[in-house]
């Protein structure tokens, strides 16, 4: 017995019960079986072979025990446990605790406060509510974690995690592991290995890699990512993410869902909410209620049924995909597609490949390369087609892409748009727009309103890619887009705006406004008045006449023969 003080106390092999009270002691314990009762004070236990029992009350303890069978009770304080091989049982109370457990079976029960808990090999049961940093490594591990906030992280071996109210981080390794998070928010990851994952209300994060999972997730935030191997994985109400590889077989009930699949065979099925699906390389269906749903499927055969509003995106492989009433956007790459679309709004994209579209009233949009069947009943209808063999019936507007295109239109009102390859483009009298990017384009157009490229009258030319475009007498808009674009205007007045990329602009007599943003540009002004807009990287060259020229944020180089100008520039 030791009263208030301070001991320095070393016992031999043999059975001992020792008692302290207020003060620091030091117990040194070798080979036998002690009892050893601390009180109030700072203690410091040394506890080598044998079986022992120690009891801390409050204050600050240090306790090492090696080889043996050690049960430790702990109250208020601050305490620092280290126990190694054998098995351990530890109790601590309100207080902040370090326990490190080695190889062996070890139970450690903590309430209330800060504690530390990390165990090796062998099997440990792990027990507390506050704040814990629970660390497992190989062996068979139990973690029960109350209100609080937690961080586990398991290695090798078969963990069972239940976690109640609060705030946890949890990580395993490989091996099996189960895993229970109930209210509040969980991060669970599990590496190789078979995990069981349910977590009831509450934001929760799950990312399994490689082995078979099943996921069951209840009302609340959930985020699921599981990579190779075969998942189940089932969300009811709220926001759900999901995302993996393998064979998997997920079920979305009401709420907001983001499913992504990689390689391997899939079954998506989303009742009412807002979907978000991805799927590449595998077999997939998808079958989506009402509400808004994005579905994207890469390479290999995709099956999409569904109602409401969706986006769907299909790359390449062979593609069936049937929208009921709503509004979608379909967007399908090299295959075969067959896309059936009722009633809605839709947008179909279709890349190289056979496509069959068929949409029915309302208002579409199809675009695509390829050989094409477009039928299109009633509605105002935009078909795109790019290089291939096309059948268009309907009221159109046409949209051409890759290769060389001839294209009349008579009298009425159309709208053309010609990208990459040579078009030669012959409107008659009527309200043309005519919108050419990539290429080398010819605009001819007769009487009537135009907006076009490169004749009398009032134009709009926009382009973008590497643009020649040449404005003749008369009034002209000129916007370009990214890319490297030479434009020319002559007498009259223009208006040019330069998006990001090179541009290089010579206006000739006449009151011209250029406006240019990022990008390296060389504007050129002759006589007449100009106004010049623009940042970055720019080379004015003005001439006689009145110019102002404003230039921002940038490296300006600016040159002004005889006239009136006015220069602001910025930064």
């Amino acid at each position: 017995m030791g009263s208030a003080g301070s001991h320095a106390i070393a016992y031999n092999a043999g059975a001992r019960t020792v008692m302290c009270s207020a003060g620091t002691h030091t117990m040194m314990c070798s080979a036998g079986a002690h009892t050893a009762t601390c009180s109030a004070g700072a203690q410091i236990v040394m506890s080598s072979a044998g079986s022992h029992t120690i009891t801390c009350n409050a204050g600050a303890h240090t306790v090492t025990c090696s080889a043996g069978t050690h049960t430790m009770t702990y109250s208020a304080g601050a305490h620092t446990v280290t126990g190694s091989a054998e098995s351990h049982t530890i109790t601590g109370r309100a207080g902040a605790h370090t326990v490190t457990c080695s190889a062996g079976t070890h139970t450690v029960m903590c309430n209330a406060g800060a504690h530390t808990a990390m165990g090796c090999a062998r099997g440990h049961i792990v027990m507390g509510n506050e704040k814990h940093t629970l660390t497992c490594s190989a062996g068979t591990h139990t973690v029960m974690c109350s209100a609080g906030t937690h961080t586990v992280t398991c290695s090798a071996g078969a963990h069972t995690g239940m976690c109640s109210a609060g705030t946890h981080t949890m990580t395993y390794n490989a091996g099996a592991h189960t895993v229970m998070g109930s209210a509040e928010s969980h991060t669970i990851t599990g590496s190789v290995g078979t995990h069981t994952v349910m977590c009831s209300a509450g934001a929760h994060i799950v990312m399994g890699n490689a082995g078979s999972h099943t996921i069951t997730g209840s009302a609340g935030p959930h985020t699921v990512t599981c990579y190779a191997g075969t998942h189940i994985v089932t969300c009811s109400a709220r926001v759900h993410t999901v995302m993996g590889s393998g064979k998997h077989t997920m079920t979305c009930s009401a709420g907001a869902h983001m499913v992504r699949s990689t390689a391997g065979a899939h079954t998506v099925k989303g009742k009412r909410g807002s979907h978000t699906i991805t799927g590449s390389a595998g077999a997939h269906i998808v079958t989506c209620h009402a509400w808004t749903l994005i579905i994207t499927c890469s390479a290999r055969v995709h099956t999409v049924m569904g109602s409401g509003k969706h986006t769907m995106t299909c790359s390449a492989g062979a593609h069936m995909v049937r929208s009921t009433a709503g509004a979608h956007t379909v967007k399908g790459k090299r295959g075969s597609h067959t896309i059936t679309g009722s009633a809605g709004a839709h947008t179909v994209t279709c890349q190289a490949g056979t496509h069959i579209v068929t949409c029915s009233a309302r208002v579409h949009t199809v675009m695509g390369s390829g050989e094409h069947t477009l039928t299109c009943s009633a509605g105002a209808l935009t078909v795109r087609c790019s290089a291939g063999a096309h059948t268009l019936k309907g009221a159109h507007t046409v949209t051409c892409s890759a290769g060389t295109h001839t294209e009349t239109y008579s009298a009425g009102a159309h709208t053309v748009t010609g990208s990459v390859e040579s078009h030669t483009i012959t409107g008659s009298a009527g309200a043309h727009t005519v919108t050419c990017s990539a290429g080398t384009h010819t605009v001819m157009c007769n009487a009537g309103a135009h907006t076009a490229m490169g004749c009398a009258r009032g134009h709009n030319v926009m382009g973008n890619e590497k643009h020649t475009l040449t404005c003749s007498a008369g009034t002209n808009t000129v916007m370009c887009s990214a890319g490297t674009h030479t434009v020319t205007c002559n007498a009259g007045a223009h208006t040019v705006m330069g998006s990001a990329e090179s541009h290089t602009i010579t206006g000739s007599a006449g009151a011209h406004t250029v406006m240019c943003s990022a990008g390296a540009h060389t504007a050129i002004g002759s006589a007449r008045a100009h106004i010049l807009m623009g940042n970055e990287k720019h080379t004015l060259t003005c001439s006689a006449g009145t110019h102002t020229v404003m230039c921002s944020a940038g490296t300006h180089t600016m040159t002004c023969s005889a006239g009136a100008h006015t220069m602001t520039c910025s930064a």
